[in-house]
């Protein structure tokens, strides 16, 4: 029978109450957990990858009720969950409809919950699915050793799996208590000792394992709970169980995961982030110094914009968009290429408020979405076509959610203060930054390769990202032309030593995405406090290269509070007031130099074989149109030209409506029709005939400028857009909510009106105000058929 032990709790704990541990949560108290569970199978073989692989992730809502004669209920329900076996999804609770009898009743078990009464000395009497219907269908769907029914129950009734009687033990630092085998709620536990590893002002930390260290035993534990002081809820947990198990009839090394983790508790943990730290730990890449990307990341401020730059973009382009959007852009929904994150940190929010027009509240209980920080303000992640929604939709209707007009996220943003500019020598040792609170330490120097430490007193978790940058020097002071930066943490350099020993002849790059779930596995599987250590910065010149000095810039930190503001814009989608401002993330429009255009620069090819491709020159070819003089047909069918991009009539190749494309004693004009020079301009509101402004945001061109965009477009290479651009106060370029105007781009090609309207103000415009044009006509004879 597959068996489960965690040391976790999904509401209220136990904890100390008059000096004794106990379970004591408050009444109606409502608080919410994002659990991962994942079973893995391994085989005897020597591999990178599980057989087999099961991953559940949730976020619950746990209730805590009134106590009773035989104990506390607690209600525990998933708002949302994702099961996945080998990377295909079962069922996606409060997302994509599962499928087939089981599936379906395991997401509408995961939604419904679990009711588990626990008596005030912490031991579980009772669990039971609140859906009992759902559960009979489960159980006759799937044997009771099944391994996805119970990582379900598992993830849902997180006292299950803990099973420790307190009995009033003192809670002192190291104190220590057995427990039993036991077995409840489908969940078998070994024999396990608990002990109390950490206690401060906020919390207490338990560790456990297999009571008898030394005994063989079928199923080995190891874990911790980390409980709040204050509240007896937990804040973090993780737990390992390995056991033998069989898979098709295989042998397997069966091991379970699962960590547990308290929304709002600070840090945050990042596994994303820990995944990508742990890569570039595992392999880095050859950096050039006189590259662009050295200069915006590799030197202060580290990055292309400014933390003001990017705050004061994120203000101006932020926006909200209801229900009524879903599929487009449903939720928060900013320009992420004005906004550079590398520099500074957004914390998680600690509230978030939805205010209609009036400005009155929507709801009153607004819950923060815990992963809206894990999904937002990460280049790497974001799709800004989708929305980010700060907060939790679960207990708010449609109709609610359709009154908001302004949604209002308080959270905390760390930014650079201080810029410290540190040289170590060749021969320095330790050098102490005081005004940031860190020591460099040299650990070793070779004549291509260094290995700088980094320390504080409160240290570093293996997903942090201090704003920090080692390049190296050559003996005048200069930076080396190229050199490989590899930044690591001190708990991560020993597991990549090992892997790199055991797989010797696999490339780094090769290891580094299993290294990184290795390396995720392992550090969250520890307590907090057993996850700081220090910074590791590699830093190595290409073979036959030295350096002499290491020149360090690090930033000390302050972090402020801000309130991320967000007005509601639908209304602009459908012509209504203009909300907030867009900008273009599109090369300007600018002159076209004059070029003159000769029959000798076009060519043709194939008529001797009855085809006719025609090649425009160089520099020309998205400025040329071409056509057939007078619209004949052929075979009663009208005459084109059609681009192919490969083969032997590569080019663009004269064919009509019907497909055909091989001519007979035949004869046509081929006119090609060129822009070979724009001029543009500029002009402010009240000083152009030829623009007309209307409002803040609407312009009308007049007729014949609307005529010469048309014939200019072609200059540009567009194909479906006008060259037209409109500029904000600060000389941005305003997105156009026009379709048909540059920047935004439609798939048909559709007639554009006079009229242009702006995501913004308009403060000036650009335009083509001169368009030369030259044309030729070529006169092709196809040869009669052999």
């Amino acid at each position: 029978m597959l068996s489960f032990v965690v040391v976790l709790g999904g509401a209220g704990f136990m904890w100390v109450t008059k000096s004794t541990l106990a379970f004591s949560p408050v009444e109606g108290d409502v608080r919410y957990f994002k659990v991962a569970e994942q079973v893995e199978y391994w085989g005897p073989e020597k591999r990178l990858a599980p057989e087999s692989t099961l991953v559940m992730r949730s976020l619950l809502r746990t209730d805590a009720g009134p106590l009773q004669d035989d104990g506390y209920e607690i209600r525990s329900r998933a708002v949302r969950t994702h099961f996945s076996r080998n990377g295909r999804q079962l069922f996606n609770a409060g997302g994509a409809a599962a499928y087939g009898a089981d599936i379906e009743a395991m997401a509408g078990l995961a939604t419904s919950g679990v009711v588990q009464r626990i008596s005030e000395r912490g031991k579980l009497l009772q669990s039971a699915y609140a859906d009992s219907r759902l559960a009979s269908i489960l159980r006759s769907e799937r044997d009771e050793d099944d391994v996805a029914r119970n990582m379900l129950h598992r993830g849902l009734s997180n006292f299950a799996p803990y099973q420790v009687d307190l009995s009033g033990g003192k809670p002192r630092l190291g104190a220590t208590w057995n427990t039993p085998p036991q077995h409840i709620a489908g969940v078998s536990m070994p024999a396990l000792k608990y002990e109390v590893r950490y206690i401060d002002e906020h919390s207490l930390t338990l560790k456990f394992r297999n009571r008898d260290a030394g005994v063989e035993s079928a199923r080995k534990v190891e874990g911790y709970l980390e409980l709040e002081r204050h509240s007896g809820w937990p804040l973090r947990a993780g737990a390992t169980i390995t056991e033998e198990a069989n898979l098709d009839g295989e042998p397997m090394t069966q091991i379970s995961r699962i960590t547990l983790e308290q929304t709002g508790v600070d840090p945050v943990t990042h596994s994303d982030r820990l995944r990508f730290n742990a890569k570039r730990a595992m392999f880095a890449y050859e950096l050039e110094t006189d590259t662009e990307l050295f200069q915006n990341y590799f030197l202060p401020p580290f990055g292309p914009h400014t933390p003001e730059e990017s705050l004061a973009w994120l203000d101006r382009t932020l926006l909200w968009f209801g229900p009524g959007q879903r599929g487009k852009k449903h939720g928060l929904n900013y320009q992420p290429h004005g906004l550079d994150v590398s520099s500074f940190e957004f914390h998680a929010p600690t509230a978030v408020r939805l205010l209609s027009e009036e400005g009155a509240p929507v709801a009153e209980d607004v819950q923060v979405n815990p992963d809206f920080l894990s999904r937002a303000w990460k280049e790497s992640l974001l799709d800004p076509g989708s929305g980010l929604k700060p907060f939790l939709s679960d207990g708010l209707s449609d109709d609610q959610l359709a009154l908001v007009d302004r949604v209002e996220v308080d959270l905390s943003v760390t930014t650079p203060d201080e810029l410290f500019t540190i040289t170590l020598n060749r021969g320095d040792t330790e050098h102490h930054v005081v005004g940031a609170g860190v020591t460099l330490t040299v650990d070793s120097w070779s004549y291509d390769k260094a290995l700088v430490r980094m320390s504080r007193d409160d240290g570093y978790l293996p997903q942090d990202q201090p704003l920090v940058s080692v390049v190296p020097l050559d003996r005048n002071g200069e930076r080396v032309p190229a050199f490989t930066p590899r930044t690591s943490h001190s708990l991560v350099e020993p597991m990549r030593a090992a892997l790199l020993k055991e797989y010797d002849y696999v490339s780094p790059s090769t290891l580094s995405d299993y290294f990184a779930d290795q390396v995720a596995v392992e550090i969250l599987a520890k307590p907090l406090q057993e996850r700081r250590g220090d910074m590791i910065y590699e830093i190595s010149v290409p073979e036959g290269s030295t350096f002499e000095a290491l020149v360090v810039y690090l930033h000390s930190t302050q972090t402020e509070a801000r309130t991320l503001v967000a007005r509601k814009a639908d209304a602009t989608l459908s012509g209504g007031p203009v909300i907030g401002e867009r900008f273009l993330n599109r090369t300007e429009l600018s002159d076209l130099p004059p070029v003159s255009l000769h029959s000798d620069d076009v060519s043709t090819r194939g008529l001797s074989t009855n085809w006719l491709s025609v090649g425009l020159p160089d520099g020309l070819g998205d400025r040329c149109e071409l056509s057939v003089a007078g619209a004949p047909e052929y075979q009663s069918s009208p005459l084109d030209f059609s681009y192919q991009s490969f083969g032997e009539r590569k080019g663009h190749l004269l064919t009509t409506a019907h497909g055909v494309s091989f001519f007979y004693d035949y004869a046509v004009d081929v006119l090609v029709d060129c822009v070979t020079g724009v001029e543009m301009k500029t002009s402010a509101p009240g000083s152009d005939p030829e623009v007309r402004w209307l409002d803040d945001n609407t312009v009308e061109v007049s007729e014949a400028l609307h005529q010469n965009l048309k014939w200019a477009r072609r200059g540009f290479g567009l194909r479906s857009e006008l060259p037209f651009v409109a500029f904000s106060k600060d000389g941005l370029a305003l997105e156009p909510l026009t379709e048909g105007v540059y920047g935004n781009f439609t798939m048909y090609d559709q007639p554009v009106g006079r009229r242009f309207r702006f995501w913004g103000e308009v403060a000036e415009v650009r335009y083509p105000t001169r368009v030369n044009r030259e044309s030729i006509q070529l006169p092709v004879q196809f040869p009669p058929l052999p």
